[in-house]
């Protein structure tokens, strides 16, 4: 029996019953393992800590250290919003 607070969270899903929600499978997966080495042509999550950031023309570059490749990197952001200097 579903409750009646939940219906609407059944009927987004396309739902009558409780069997219908539990055969309903995902379509999307994201891998967000942290591989010790990158995977050249596939998303990946990197496990990261921000050295230093400054403007540079407009744009933000960022020094930072890849915990999970023991590694330095430098990313550049071009345009960026507030929220990328935060």
């Amino acid at each position: 029996m579903i409750a009646p607070q939940d219906w609407p969270f059944f009927q987004k899903l396309g739902c009558e019953n409780i069997l219908e929600l539990v055969l309903l499978a995902p379509t999307y997966f994201e891998d967000t393992t942290l591989y010790d080495a990158p995977r050249w042509g596939m998303k990946q999550a990197v496990s990261v800590t921000v050295l230093s950031k400054h403007l540079l023309n407009k744009n933000l570059k960022i020094e930072l250290f890849a915990h999970n490749f023991d590694l330095t990197l430098s990313a550049m952001i071009f345009h960026p919003k507030p929220y990328h200097h935060a």
